[in-house]
């Protein structure tokens, strides 16, 4: 869904050939006995523009397809960028855009997640009063604050920052909750940090929200 294949292939076909290059069971093209690429060698072969002509089995059938080579691959890897980050009752929370995964037009429509910008994970838990006993949930996807799901990294901010609950609950996809104490972890923070050798518990863009006051400005 959402990318220059839609229309083109369908689940099931099997790509047997990329141009004209045979694709081995094992998804190698051989070129000798010694001599052995991966067949998206053949695709990054390519420039945006040019058409990729693809063989394919679809229900039993041959077929050979024109594939324009219209946008380019989205990837999961980020470089030179500053960490976006966010460090709250000894938990450090990072938040990483979300990429466009595999999906079916019709998986697409039903994906609860199509909206989702970003993905918050607690990657270390530094030992402290309000994260005694979880040192080893990292790392853990969050889906939820007190049972409200979010969007993007500064929905999750928010969330987080106006919590006027004594407990803060965090789930993951899989209905796991975390509860953090509010109050231990406010009064902790700057010992935790202190501790820790922490200059800074949170990236650039949330000292612009908190500056800007950018929560009391949203509907959540």
């Amino acid at each position: 869904a959402n990318t220059q294949a839609e229309g083109l292939l369908q689940e099931g076909d099997v790509i047997t050939k990329i141009s004209g290059e045979k694709i081995e069971n094992n998804g190698k093209i051989f070129k000798s006995d010694n001599l052995r690429f991966n067949f998206l060698h053949y695709i990054d072969m390519h420039q945006l523009g040019d058409t990729l002509v693809i063989d394919i089995v679809r229900k039993g059938k041959a077929k050979q397809i024109d594939f324009p080579l219209r946008d380019v691959i989205k990837m999961d890897y980020v470089f030179d960028q500053d960490p976006r980050y966010l460090i709250y009752g000894g938990y450090v929370f990072v938040a990483t855009k979300i990429t466009e995964g595999c999906l079916s037009a019709e998986e697409y429509k039903k994906s609860i997640h199509k909206d989702k910008k970003d993905q918050v994970r607690i990657t270390k838990v530094l030992p402290s009063f309000s994260s005694t006993g979880t040192h080893d949930i990292a790392p853990m996807t969050i889906d939820k604050v007190n049972g409200q799901q979010f969007n993007s990294f500064e929905d999750f901010y928010c969330l987080l920052s106006t919590a006027t609950t004594p407990i803060i609950l965090l789930q993951d996809e899989a209905g796991f909750n975390l509860a953090i104490d509010r109050k231990v972890a406010v009064s902790e923070h700057k010992t935790i940090l202190e501790r820790y050798r922490i200059h800074k518990s949170q990236s650039k863009e949330v000292d612009q929200w908190e500056k800007a006051g950018s929560c009391s400005k949203r509907n959540l």
